[in-house]
């Protein structure tokens, strides 16, 4: 294809894989393709973000027995101390009335 030539998303997806596996440097791959580096990069970028993941703001953890206390209290409180490393605690107390 020439300079200048429009390409799909799918055509850009096959030419990054394409770049992904050769041994070329950016400069030489490019200009066996014909195209710019700028235009590999910013199709390389917005391919990159249409493929992530969506971002959780919560990350699944699952305690280790010993990490984890817990007690009911003569006053009716459940509590629950939860040690995540050296430095960091958390200590939950709910009534259970």
């Amino acid at each position: 294809m020439s300079k200048g030539t429009h390409r799909s998303p799918a055509q850009w997806r096959s030419i990054s894989r394409e770049f992904d596996s050769s041994a070329l440097s950016t400069n030489d791959f490019c200009k066996r393709k014909q195209i710019s580096s700028q235009s590999l990069y910013r199709w390389r970028k917005l391919l990159e973000s249409e493929s992530a993941p969506e971002q959780t703001l919560f990350a699944p953890i699952q305690p280790v027995p010993e990490a984890v206390r817990g007690s009911v209290t003569a006053d009716g409180h459940c509590n629950f101390r939860l040690a995540l490393g050296r430095w960091l605690t958390f200590e939950l107390s709910i009534p259970l009335s």
